[in-house]
């Protein structure tokens, strides 16, 4: 008898109880044959390919992060959020990735906004990036990839923050000796909030709140 293995990479897609479920993203995980688990706060309403699953719980990214972790008997969990569009060769860059990297090592990808936003979000795209270079520091729609040991040991995502979880865990594991590398991937994310809410408003916003986050989570003793 032939017993099935754990796979060595599988996909957390959080999605939230508005949120229509991200059947072009599933759709090209799917054909890179990487499994994916869809985290989300209701049941689904139609079905899905062979290699999803699907779980619900409690509203909110970290309580559906956490939650797809432990689903997972995969070493390697990769986050990519749901209004997400990845390059078809992404799945075996990071699989890959998986094979080289030590846990102390969490991936991310390089960002650009989709045409849904305003131009000046370009602006935000070229500050995340080197944001992310130079000070360590990508956010969670750069599809983190993270082993579960590094998970474990900080205990998972916080799950009493309304948003910033991902910034929140990134400052934690770098106090705990974690190292982010960049993968050679380039993510598109929707801009529509920057459009639907303003440009400025949202970007200080932004701002202001990831100080706050990075601040709160240097204080985090391992």
């Amino acid at each position: 008898m032939v017993l099935d293995t754990p796979p060595t990479v599988e996909v957390i897609i959080p999605l939230g109880p508005q949120s229509m479920i991200p059947r072009s993203l599933i759709d090209d995980l799917v054909a890179s044959s990487i499994p994916v688990i869809v985290s989300a706060t209701r049941p689904p309403d139609t079905d899905l390919p062979k290699g999803v699953r699907w779980i619900s719980g409690p509203t909110g990214r970290g309580h559906q992060l956490n939650l797809g972790i432990e689903s997972s008997e995969a070493a390697w969990l990769w986050m990519i959020h749901a209004d997400s569009v990845i390059p078809r060769e992404s799945a075996t860059e990071v699989i890959h990735f998986s094979q080289k990297a030590n846990w102390q090592q969490l991936g991310y990808c390089q960002l650009a906004f989709d045409t849904d936003g305003p131009w000046v979000v370009k602006l935000n795209e070229w500050g995340a990036n080197l944001r992310s270079r130079y000070l360590s520091q990508p956010y969670g729609d750069q599809a983190l990839c993270m082993h579960r040991e590094l998970w474990h040991r900080l205990s998972g995502f916080k799950t009493d923050l309304d948003r910033g979880e991902d910034l929140d865990f990134v400052i934690r594991a770098q106090r705990f000796g974690a190292r982010t590398e960049v993968l050679p991937i380039t993510i598109t994310t929707s801009a529509s909030r920057y459009r639907k809410e303003g440009w400025l408003k949202t970007t200080l916003h932004h701002q202001i709140q990831a100080w706050r986050l990075i601040r709160n989570a240097r204080r985090w003793q391992p």
